[in-house]
């Protein structure tokens, strides 16, 4: 199971198990793997196929913001919610070093993407890393969804 795989199983489950109105993959401040937003509230998810990338992720900078945003930029791309989604061979490692943290976990899980598949389980729910919905965001996350469509077309047409 490869990340892009991962993506796209999230975004199949936020739009039609959950339906919400908002999707899209590598968007809002920290390109974020998914971005997700029903208009109540934007949830970022990041995707990791090994332990190790896992880990890395912390290095990152957006960590440090998501836990603490000291400035009112920086509070502008902070999602209401963060979580990793790992393939199921990652969950319980991951579970475990995710367990004082904010951030929630989801389970992708092998299978074809059939419509009536279920294919993303939650293991551990994200706490709020902050309260209102950030408008930057959510109109970042929109803007995304025009590019991603529009790149889907223009590849359509070069393999016409």
């Amino acid at each position: 199971m490869d990340s892009k795989e991962i993506k796209t199983k999230l975004l199949h489950f936020y739009r039609f198990r959950r339906s919400f109105k908002f999707i899209a993959t590598e968007a809002g401040r920290w390109e974020s793997d998914v971005l997700v937003s029903d208009e109540k509230e934007v949830i970022e998810i990041e995707v990791k196929i090994s332990l190790i990338d896992f880990k890395n992720d912390f290095k990152k900078k957006k960590h440090s913001v998501y836990s603490n945003p000291v400035t009112p930029y920086q509070k502008t791309h902070v999602p209401n919610k963060f979580f990793f989604c790992v393939p199921q061979n990652l969950a319980d490692a991951v579970e475990i070093l995710l367990k004082d943290s904010p951030y929630g976990l989801l389970v992708c899980l092998p299978g074809a993407i059939t419509r009536k598949g279920v294919f993303i389980k939650s293991v551990k729910t994200a706490k709020n890393l902050r309260e209102g919905i950030s408008k930057k965001l959510l109109h970042s996350l929109q803007l995304r969804m025009g590019s991603e469509l529009i790149r889907t077309r223009i590849k359509e047409l070069e393999l016409a």
